[in-house]
Formats: structure tokens, sequence, C-alpha cells
């Protein structure tokens, strides 16, 4: 049985930078100024908050990073109503198909769950998915795909068949060959990242998800 583990931010959904406001504003809160122009592409938010306190002047120590978490909570909310963002063509229809064909899929996300619920809960995508490996799970997003696979097997995938990572990034695909997965990419995150996910030589690439016959041919479940 196959097995999908999909990213969040410019694979689902494009969040209209909601979460860099939300990080924005917090530095703002507690340090005064923002972090600075500091790139999400890829990272976990715990790395990102790290990034954005010391860019904004702070001390990154275990209780700032937590203080900050709590703030970026707070903020989230505020952003995504502020926001212009939306869910990427074909992600409806492809996961109403993966419900249909019965196939086990997940999330594999550099999001904090509660930021990355808010997010899929804002653009009407609450229950799409029922477990995920999520940034709080670890410090790097390799060692969150053991901890994905072990929450697909409690919820059903029976551990053998393909895996796929579906991402936006050069760090999905990295994560992937780590764990001797398969990778799909699409273009559908930020521009100035598709050179370096293209660079990253993914199994499979394309501009989106929206032929879902044909990505559902490449996940060899049709």
């Amino acid at each position: 049985m196959t097995l999908v583990l999909f990213d969040i931010d410019g694979t689902l959904l494009l969040s209209g930078a909601a979460g860099v406001h939300a990080f924005e504003r917090a530095a703002h809160s507690l340090f005064g100024q923002g972090g600075g122009d500091i790139d999400f592409a890829g990272r976990l938010d715990g790395e990102n908050a790290r990034m954005w306190i010391e860019g904004a002047g702070g001390v990154v120590s275990k209780k700032n990073e937590s203080i900050f978490k709590r703030k970026v909570l707070l903020e989230m909310p505020r952003a995504l109503v502020a926001s212009k963002g939306k869910v990427l063509p074909g992600v409806r229809i492809l996961i109403k198909r993966l419900e249909v064909l019965g196939i086990s899929f997940g999330l594999l996300t550099g999001n904090w769950e509660r930021t990355g619920q808010m997010k899929l809960n804002h653009f009407g995508l609450k229950g799409a998915f029922t477990w995920g490996a999520w940034a709080d799970d670890g410090e790097t997003r390799e060692e969150l795909f053991p901890v994905a696979i072990a929450r697909a097997k409690r919820s059903g995938w029976d551990g053998h068949g393909p895996i796929w990572v579906v991402g936006d990034t050069y760090r999905d695909v990295e994560v992937a060959k780590a764990h001797g997965a398969h990778s799909l990419g699409v273009l559908t995150g930020p521009p100035y990242a598709h050179s370096r996910l293209v660079e990253s030589n993914p199994d499979v690439i394309l501009e989106n998800l929206s032929e879902t016959d044909k990505v559902l041919d490449i996940l060899e479940i049709c």
C-alpha cells in the first residue's frame, strides 16, 4: 500500500505569508524589532524561531524559544484573517481521491502542530489530515520521517509499498533521499525556491497537483 506524506506551505496551500507576519509580530512584541530577511522555505518552525530571535537581537535559549512560540500562536489567527492565501490547484480533489481509494496519507511538515492546524482549518482543510509529523516532533526534517512512519502504521498503513514525500522545497527531496523514499516536487512554492528544488533532483517534478489522474499514476495508485 502506497504511503503519501505531504508538506503544507507551498504544497497544499499558500498562507499569504501569514507565517512570516506572525513571526515578525512576535519578534516586535518581544524584542522591539523584526527578525530581518529570513527564508522560511523548507525549515522547521523551531529553526525559524531561533533565526527570528537572533535576527531581532534576542538571546537564543529554550526559554526564549518557548516564549516566542507562544507569541506566534497568539499572532497566527490574526495573520491568517489578514492573509490572501488559498488552497493550491488540485489539492482538494487529490485528497478526496486518496480517501476513496483507501490510500494512506498524512503530513510531514515544518509547521508546529498548532500553527499547521490553524492554517489547514482556515483554508477549509480541517479534518482532511488525521495524522502527521510536525516541527514539535524533532529538530530536523530527517527526524520527522520515522515519526510520520510510526503514526502512519498506527493509522492503518501496513508498512509495505512505496513511500512518497510531496513538497515544494529541496528539503522535502533531501528527506526522501535520506530515508529511501520517493520524492514528488511541485513548483507551487516561492519562486526563489524553484531552482534549488530542481537542482535537488526529485524523482518527479510537476508544476502543481492539478492533474489528479497523472499524480495518482505517478504514485502508482490509479
